[in-house]
C-alpha cells in the first residue's frame, strides 16, 4: 500500500497543477510523480486520479503519457469542441503510462468511460479514444448511441488505416490526430474515404496495439462528470491481436 505521506503529496501536486488551469502542465506533474512512487507501486494512479480534461472548459485530451505535442493537443481540442457544438457529442483522448493498476486496459477504459460519465444523459454519444503506451493497446470504447454511426467495421478500418501504420513508426502525434479527424468527421455526418471498403479483415497481422473496441450504456450526465448510474454494461470486443 502507498504510504499516506507519498499519497497526500502526491495529491497535493496534482490539485497545485490544476489550480494553475494547465491540463497539460498536469499531466506532466503526474508522469514525474508517478517514478517517485516506484517503491510502492510501478503506477497504479486510480481512476479518480487521473487527470478529467472537462474540468478546464474547451479541453478534451489528457496526455498523461506525455506523447503529444502542445501543438497537437490544440488541434485535437479545436476539433473536438467542434464536433460537440456542431451537434453535442463527446469524445475524450486520454495517455496513459500503462493500465495498473486495472486487470487489462480494457477494464480500465470502462472504468474511465464510466466514472466520467462520457456522453450526453438520454443519447449514450460518448467515446472513449485511450492509449495504454506500456501495454502497447489502443481502446475504442463508445455509447450505445454511436453504433449506427460508427459500426465496428468502420471503426476496424480507421484503425488499420489511420492509427497502426503511424504507431508502429512511432509517431504517436501523427495516429492520434489523423484518427481524431476522421472519427469526427464520422460523428459529424461527413464521409471518410478509406481504402479497405468491404468488410475488416478479423485476421490477426502484426501491429502495434493490440485494440479493443466496444459499446457501452450508460445513464451519463455532461460534460464528463463522475456518474452513480446503473451502466447495464454489454461490452462487445471488436479485435484482440498482441504485438509480434
Amino acid at each position: 500500500m502507498m504510504p499516506a505521506l507519498t499519497l497526500n503529496t502526491m495529491q497535493a501536486a496534482l490539485q497545485t497543477a490544476m489550480e494553475r488551469k494547465t491540463i497539460h502542465g498536469l499531466c506532466r506533474l503526474a508522469l514525474t510523480i508517478a517514478p517517485a512512487l516506484a517503491t510502492a507501486t510501478v503506477w497504479a494512479m486510480p481512476v479518480e486520479q487521473i487527470p478529467n480534461p472537462r474540468h478546464i472548459p474547451g479541453n478534451w485530451v489528457s496526455d498523461v503519457a506525455n506523447i503529444l505535442q502542445p501543438a497537437t493537443e490544440e488541434k485535437l481540442n479545436v476539433l473536438i469542441n467542434q464536433l460537440n457544438a456542431a451537434n453535442g457529442s463527446e469524445l475524450a483522448v486520454v495517455t496513459l503510462p500503462d493500465s495498473t493498476p486495472f486487470a487489462s486496459p480494457k477494464e480500465l477504459a470502462t472504468t474511465l468511460f464510466n466514472t466520467w460519465g462520457i456522453g450526453q444523459k438520454g443519447k449514450d454519444n460518448g467515446l472513449l479514444f485511450l492509449i495504454s503506451v506500456g501495454d502497447r493497446r489502443v481502446e475504442i470504447e463508445t455509447g450505445y448511441g454511436m453504433e449506427a454511426i460508427l459500426p465496428d467495421a468502420k471503426v476496424g478500418q480507421l484503425i488499420q488505416e489511420r492509427i497502426t501504420p503511424k504507431f508502429k513508426a512511432g509517431n504517436f502525434d501523427a495516429g492520434i490526430l489523423s484518427s481524431t479527424e476522421a472519427l469526427v468527421k464520422i460523428l459529424q455526418g461527413e464521409n471518410v474515404e478509406l481504402t479497405s471498403n468491404n468488410s475488416w479483415n478479423f485476421q490477426p497481422i502484426e501491429i502495434w496495439p493490440v485494440v479493443v473496441i466496444s459499446s457501452t450504456t450508460l445513464a451519463s450526465t455532461r460534460p464528463l462528470r463522475p456518474t452513480t448510474a446503473s451502466s447495464g454494461f454489454s461490452p462487445i470486443p471488436l479485435s484482440a491481436r498482441p504485438w509480434a
